[in-house]
């Protein structure tokens, strides 16, 4: 019985590894065309989340207020996170108690209070041609 076990893990896991990347679409909207690119981090566990070890990250140049950013991810759950970089310093400014100057935009987050917990970002992708929606959030003057 734990040799089965032990066989159906490792399985689970090699289909895991070999599994086929999925095209996904992250759909930005509210960006500040031409302000600054678009610095985004894709997170693919709740480690990398809280340490702030991204998967992937990716620079994007802002020239619309609506952007499609073509990724391609295996199946997995995975929160992306954003800001529109307006200085260009390469960091997210932030006023007074951390709230942030620039544009921000994390998955499943809809501005109300601190973004959470990796549970409550998460996104699940499992299928071919998922589309992200993100809208970014503006607490700063413009």
């Amino acid at each position: 019985m734990k040799k089965i076990l032990i066989l159906f893990i490792f399985l689970l896991y090699i289909m895991n590894v070999f599994a086929e990347p999925l095209n996904v679409t992250i759909e930005i909207s509210e960006v500040l065309p031409n302000k600054g690119k678009i610095i985004m981090a894709i997170f693919n566990s709740k480690k990398g989340y809280k340490k702030n070890i991204p998967y992937k990250e990716l620079k994007v140049e802002s020239t619309s207020d609506n952007l499609f950013v073509d990724v391609t991810l295996p199946s997995g759950e995975y929160v992306v996170s954003m800001f529109q970089d307006k200085n260009g310093n390469r960091k997210l400014d932030t006023y007074i108690f951390r709230i942030p100057k620039e544009p921000i935009g994390i998955t499943n987050y809809f501005r109300k209070g601190i973004p959470g917990p990796h549970r409550k970002l998460k996104v699940k992708i499992n299928e071919d041609n998922t589309v992200i929606k993100i809208k970014m959030i503006h607490y700063g003057r413009e």
